[in-house]
């Protein structure tokens, strides 16, 4: 799994953290094409930016890989 903060791209202007699993998951926490990204104002502090990455990591080990 890859994790980082970005200040932004083309997709997402404003700067967001992500989390993104090898092999692509299923489930409620993914919600971006490349795994899980939070924008950086829901990220109020580095406790939850902490939280939101401890959250990737258990969704990528729970969550079943995507198929089709």
């Amino acid at each position: 799994m890859s994790s980082r903060t970005s200040p932004g791209d083309t997709t997402h202007p404003a700067p967001y953290a992500y989390v993104s699993p090898w092999e692509p998951r299923t489930g409620p926490f993914w919600n971006a094409r490349f795994g899980a990204l939070r924008p950086a104002t829901e990220l109020r502090d580095a406790e939850s930016l902490a939280t939101f990455l401890a959250e990737g990591s258990a969704a990528a080990h729970r969550d079943p890989v995507a198929t089709g």
